[in-house]
């Protein structure tokens, strides 16, 4: 098993803001990423599956089952302060 890089850490942050639905604009609130940061990383977890983009009161994201297997897999990974 490898360390925890820098993006792992950032997919992490954005992972863990969505597992209860959440706009981009919270998102970046959440884990104080620029918002055109979080933005582009909601997109690209969208892509990979990690993450489900719903319309219902204004565009939200949260995480799918993958999405959440992915969370706990970087949680445990070494190197990251919760896998301490």
């Amino acid at each position: 098993m490898r360390a925890s890089t820098l993006w792992d850490d950032v997919e992490h942050l954005v992972l863990s803001a969505t597992r209860q639905p959440a706009t981009a604009r919270q998102v970046a609130a959440r884990t104080g990423l620029t918002p055109d940061l979080a933005q582009a990383q909601l997109e690209v977890l969208q892509r990979d599956g990690f993450l489900a983009q719903s319309v219902d009161a204004g565009v939200r994201y949260q995480l799918t089952l993958t999405g959440r297997k992915r969370l706990s897999a970087l949680t445990t990974r070494p190197g990251h302060p919760a896998a301490a």
